[in-house]
């Protein structure tokens, strides 16, 4: 009689631990988007009441969107920002080259350096 209320007690027991992983597990989704609407909508103009009501969906095509531009800014930033030191790389060898250039003239030009210099 005692073993036939055991089994009677364990699968609910179960299922109540089930439900209650899956209710916390559903608080913290929740509580995680919460935040990632406040993020991603942070300094818009909607209305506090507006973002209380943004739908799950709503809230992720949001995260999409600001992170897909997020991407491409940062993209064509590392682009522009690698055109931009190889050309700076690009200069500098050239202005090397003209330094030794104007360097050699003097030398090659100037009577206060000795002949064997000159070679």
């Amino acid at each position: 009689s005692q073993s036939h209320e055991l089994d009677n007690y364990r699968p609910t027991h179960r299922k109540g631990k089930k439900l209650l992983a899956e209710k916390k597990r559903r608080a913290r989704i929740n509580h995680c988007l919460m935040q990632i609407r406040d993020i991603v909508c942070e300094g818009e103009e909607e209305k506090d009441t507006d973002l209380e009501k943004m739908e799950k969906a709503e809230i992720l095509e949001k995260t999409l969107e600001v992170l897909t531009r997020l991407r491409h800014d940062y993209k064509s930033h590392t682009s522009s920002s690698f055109t931009t030191r190889k050309a700076m790389a690009v200069r500098y060898a050239s202005g090397f080259s003209s330094c030794a250039e104007e360097s050699i003239r003097y030398i090659q030009n100037s009577r206060l350096v000795p002949a064997e210099v000159k070679v």
